[in-house]
């Protein structure tokens, strides 16, 4: 019987050796094609566009962890069960014919986490259009949305629990030598994405009572109505009380202005901008204040496109990379003390703006200071723009959440830039109209000269930090999901602000767990309302390649593993790097102060600060706990950029992850701290415990496992 089984998988393996088409039983009418060659891959890609043409939908995936050019492997599968296996790293060059093919509008490509899949063949320039994530199939399905590998498991009895067979080391060998278990695994996983698209397909159309005969027809249909709007979308669960909010907001912002044309222009040059500026002037003069925004690239923080919006509704995007010179009239309309420009987080962008082209912006006030007169939310943009203007500025789009915003092209990312900026001129209309019938009796002027004027003056004092997005996380699948978004921002640059909380007087332990990515993304960890550290923040946390940096981190490292068993691996004091930089301030307040010009008002001593550390482990969070703890992690990772732009400002390159590479070896690696290592205190009563523990499973026979004697120690 071993020697049948035996022959049968070298029969196998030496069909797959001998050509790279390979059938499988599975489903009894797969075919495995392993592309290697240009001629290959065309074949193959004509192949799969013959499937879509009665059934335009394509399972998707690629081996994304640790992904790169180098061993990337593209996963694509037909409803006819035809599954590519496309070696990037083995073709001369990418054909035409694959990047028309990933780029085709009307083939939907259907994974889960497909957003992940498109943002990481984008690393090697191939654009992937409309992708669908499963889940929200699932959805409407009733059905929970899980991972690929437990959705095939409950609606197709199909396994997949050998991730490990695409990592990079299996796909780096010759054709003729691969692993048979590992190609017909990687055709497996692509190949469920699409059954699953037809299980959900057939159960929604069951419902809807589609009485199409066509298959063409019927699968377009069921695309319109069902996918679309959810095209290019990352994952996000719907929440419960989604709904009842929306309604409570329409109610309140009923009376608000209708809404009104917009005329949006993408400036590319003096010319068109000299057009532009004539006509925000025009508008100026009948309501002197612009909607004023900026767009960044990552890391380095310099501004990429400058955002302007009247109140008559022009929106004016300026790409500010493509610029020889910048015009006169773009210079003095920024400068004019007149035109009051109005934004949110404004003084971050006003003080970019000046270190990156000289603007020396004037008259700009934070739609903060008004929001907290009108006792709005103030930190949040969105929920702002939700609470005040019923306008909803979210997107799950990757293509615009991955944009770097240096050549904007696609109409999502203009819509989307231009929203932002739309959003912050009738916030401040918003604010102007509620104040003065309400607070200054019909009195415009006294609400510029007494509100406006005054924090004008403040501005000039303090910057802020950039926008956060904050993530709360109370369980292990929430931990999950953000710990994916880390190790994507990771990918790019990887750095993590890091620090922990805990209750004091007479905490123990860790309570709270914060990490800061370069893009705003602050993860605020509850760890004590989980009963263990999930595997994947485990696996973050020791990853020596991914920096945490902080004030004192060794500190919350060693006691994040004495209270987890978690060896926090590549921890950097900033303390290092302000030496280097000739700063006198030790603290995060300190030095948030001198180097970033951001005041940390809770940071101060008294009794705001004393009650927030006492209620780490309460039920619920409140808004001071929470804008403290993500300020610790953004501020650190912030002062990590700030230090890398003095210490590196004459050597850097247009690749990010390149130049925080060189920035960390030769500016950091001496001063790292690879392991956090938990203390193991063995007293004489606990070796006396240990002893007759072991002595006891002997006496009964039983083999005492050496992990058992780490735990009681």
């Amino acid at each position: 019987m071993n020697k049948g089984n035996l022959a049968a998988k070298k029969s196998a393996v030496n069909s797959v050796k001998s050509n790279t088409n390979h059938r499988s039983d599975l489903w009894g009418n797969q075919e495995i094609h392993i592309v290697d060659t240009v001629e290959k891959c065309k074949e193959v890609v004509k192949q799969l566009r013959l499937h879509t043409n009665k059934y335009n939908v394509i399972g998707i995936g690629c081996n994304t962890r640790n992904f790169n050019q180098k061993f990337a492997l593209i996963l694509l599968a037909s409803y006819l069960g035809s599954c590519a296996l496309i070696r990037l790293h083995s073709l001369d060059k990418i054909p035409r014919e694959l990047w028309k093919f990933l780029e085709d509008k009307n083939i939907v490509k259907v994974g889960v986490n497909v957003a992940e899949i498109a943002i990481n063949l984008s690393k090697c320039g191939l654009y992937v259009a409309s992708i669908l994530d499963l889940r929200y199939l699932a959805q409407q399905c009733n059905y929970p949305p899980e991972s690929l590998a437990l959705l095939s498991a409950s609606h197709l009895k199909v396994v997949l629990i050998e991730n490990h067979r695409l990592e990079r080391k299996h796909w780096t060998k010759p054709t003729n030598k691969l692993d048979i278990q590992n190609v017909e695994y990687a055709a497996k996983s692509v190949r469920v994405a699409i059954e699953l698209f037809k299980k959900f397909e057939n159960e929604i159309k069951s419902k809807n009572l589609y009485h199409v005969h066509d298959l063409r027809h019927r699968v377009q249909m069921f695309i319109n109505k069902n996918c679309k709007p959810h095209f290019n979308h990352i994952y996000q669960k719907k929440k419960e009380n989604e709904n009842q909010t929306t309604e409570t907001v329409n109610v309140n912002v009923a009376q608000n202005d209708k809404p009104r044309n917009r005329e949006i222009h993408v400036i590319s040059n003096v010319e068109e901008c000299r057009a532009v500026m004539k006509k925000l002037r025009a508008h100026c003069k009948k309501y002197n204040v612009l909607g004023l925004t900026c767009k960044y690239e990552s890391t380095k923080g310099s501004v990429n496109l400058l955002q302007l919006a009247s109140h008559c509704g022009l929106c004016a995007l300026f790409r500010l990379r493509t610029f020889d010179k910048f015009p006169v009239e773009l210079q003095e309309i920024l400068e004019d003390k007149n035109i009051l420009k109005v934004g949110h987080r404004v003084s971050f962008h006003v003080d970019k703006l000046e270190g990156d082209y000289g603007f020396c912006v004037a008259s700009a006030i934070d739609l903060r200071y008004l929001a907290k007169e009108c006792e709005y939310p103030a930190d949040d943009l969105e929920l702002l723009s939700n609470t005040c203007l019923n306008f909803d500025l979210k997107t799950l789009d990757w293509r615009v959440l991955s944009s770097d915003w240096k050549y904007i092209s696609l109409r999502e990312e203009i819509d989307y830039a231009a929203k932002i900026v739309h959003a912050t001129i009738d916030l401040f209309k918003f604010f102007e109209k509620k104040l003065v019938a309400e607070k200054y009796l019909g009195n415009r002027t006294k609400f510029f000269d007494e509100l406006c004027l005054a924090h004008l003056k403040e501005e000039i004092q303090y910057s802020t930090l950039p926008p956060q997005e904050i993530r709360i996380v109370s369980n292990a699948a929430e931990c999950q999901s953000v710990v994916e978004r880390l190790r994507i921002h990771c990918d790019r640059y990887n750095v993590l602000g890091f620090d922990c909380e805990w209750n004091t007087p007479g905490g123990r332990k860790v309570a709270l767990l914060q990490l800061a990515t370069y893009r705003g993304l602050c993860a605020l960890i509850r760890l004590c309302k989980m009963k263990t550290i999930p595997v994947e923040l485990q696996a973050i946390l020791e990853d020596e390649n991914i920096l945490k940096v902080g004030i004192m981190p060794h500190k919350d490292g060693n006691r994040l593993g004495n209270n987890y068993r978690v060896e926090v691996s590549g921890i950097l004091d900033l303390k290092h790097l302000a030496k280097k930089c000739k700063c006198k301030a030790e603290g995060i307040r300190s030095l948030s102060e001198e180097v970033l010009n951001v005041k940390l008002d809770y940071k101060k001593r008294g009794r705001i600060s004393r009650e927030i550390h006492k209620s780490w482990e309460n039920d619920k969070l409140n808004d001071e706990n929470i804008q403290y703890a993500a300020n610790d992690g953004h501020v650190a990772i912030e002062l990590f950029k700030k230090f890398q732009q003095k210490l590196m400002s004459t050597n850097h390159s247009d690749d990010q992850t390149k130049d925080v590479k060189q920035f960390i070896d030769k500016h950091c690696a001496s001063h790292l701290k690879k392991k956090a290592k938990p203390k193991q205190k063995k007293t004489a009563k606990t070796k006396q415990k240990i002893a007759s523990f072991g002595h006891l499973n002997v006496q009964k026979g039983i083999q005492t496992h050496p992990k058992i004697f780490a735990i009681c120690t």
